[in-house]
Parts: structure tokens; C-alpha cells; sequence
């Protein structure tokens, strides 16, 4: 270092313009590097943050998809979970429209199917007679046929099913 001394000592104007020159240069290199390192921690905090978020929606995605769930329906929730797309509120719509669907072929295969409704029968009027009860009908067919008691009770059941029912309920006391 004697030689810094001797030349500080002869040339202090030099030495003064070569040591703020490099002070400049130190500190413009040292800001840029700082900046390249500034940046690139800025990215990668970014990224971490963002897969974070990235993450915790499409977690909360397929949560909402899952809360939806319905028996028979249990592919189609499984598609849109993972498709990455479906939201919670499409899948709904998705999920209402297929279960309408099933209902509709439910009830078409009813209509086809089903037994047809029977013909309401009208209230009596308020001046008609009380409905006969099963064993007067009998007795009146046994009178009108001459027949017995066997034929008459058979033909009568055929003919009256309502007041045979409520005769079997009356003599088994409610039992079949």
C-alpha cells in the first residue's frame, strides 16, 4: 500500500476524481444487480401467491360441485369436478336439467304404463234411495233367479264388488 500513499499524496486531485468515479460505478452496478434480484424474488413471491389462490379456488370449485351431489347423478358430478371448467352455479343448472329429464321419462313411462284412472262415480242425489246392502241384493236375486243362496252370493259379488267388500269387512269385522 505504499504506493496508493505516495500517489494519493502526489496526485490527490486524481485520486479524488478515480475514487468518486468508482463509487459511481459500484453503486450503479449494485443498484442493477439489485434490482435483477429485487425482481426475480418479486416473481417468485408472485408465483407462490398465485398458485396459492390458483389452488384455494379451484379447491373451493370442486367443493361447491360436490355439495350438488344427487343419487343417479354421481358420473356426471365426478365429470364436472374434474374438467378444470364447470362452475358451481353451471353444474346446478346442469344437474336441475337432468334431473328433469329423468322425471320426464319417469312420468312418460307412467303414462304408457300406468293403469288408466278410474271414472269417478257421482254422489247420489237427495232424493235417491239408500245403496242396497250385499245381503239384500242376495235375497232379491235368489227371489228374481229362484236360485240358491251359492249362486246368488257368486253373482251378486261379480255384479256389486263394493258392497261385497264392505259385507266381507262387516262379517270378518274389518279383517281379510
Amino acid at each position: 500500500m505504499p504506493k496508493l500513499t505516495e500517489f494519493k499524496e502526489k496526485y490527490p486531485d486524481i485520486y479524488a476524481a478515480i475514487l468518486e468515479e468508482g463509487k459511481t460505478a459500484g453503486k450503479a452496478e449494485g443498484l442493477a444487480e439489485g434490482e435483477v434480484v429485487g425482481i426475480e424474488k418479486g416473481k417468485a413471491e408472485s408465483r407462490e401467491e398465485a398458485l396459492a389462490t390458483g389452488a384455494q379456488t379451484e379447491r373451493e370449485r370442486i367443493q361447491g360441485i360436490e355439495a350438488l351431489a344427487m343419487p343417479g347423478h354421481e358420473a356426471m358430478i365426478q365429470t364436472m369436478k374434474f374438467d378444470g371448467e364447470t362452475t358451481p352455479a353451471a353444474a346446478a343448472i346442469k344437474l336441475v336439467q337432468a334431473e328433469n329429464a329423468v322425471r320426464h321419462n319417469a312420468a312418460a313411462a307412467l303414462a304408457a304404463d300406468g293403469i288408466k284412472p278410474v271414472a269417478h262415480a257421482a254422489a247420489p242425489a237427495e232424493g235417491d234411495p239408500p245403496a242396497k246392502d250385499f245381503e239384500t241384493l242376495v235375497a232379491e236375486y235368489r227371489t228374481e233367479h229362484k236360485c240358491g243362496k251359492g249362486k246368488a252370493t257368486s253373482a251378486v259379488a261379480k255384479a256389486n264388488p263394493e258392497a261385497h267388500e264392505e259385507y266381507l269387512k262387516k262379517t270378518n269385522k274389518g279383517g281379510k
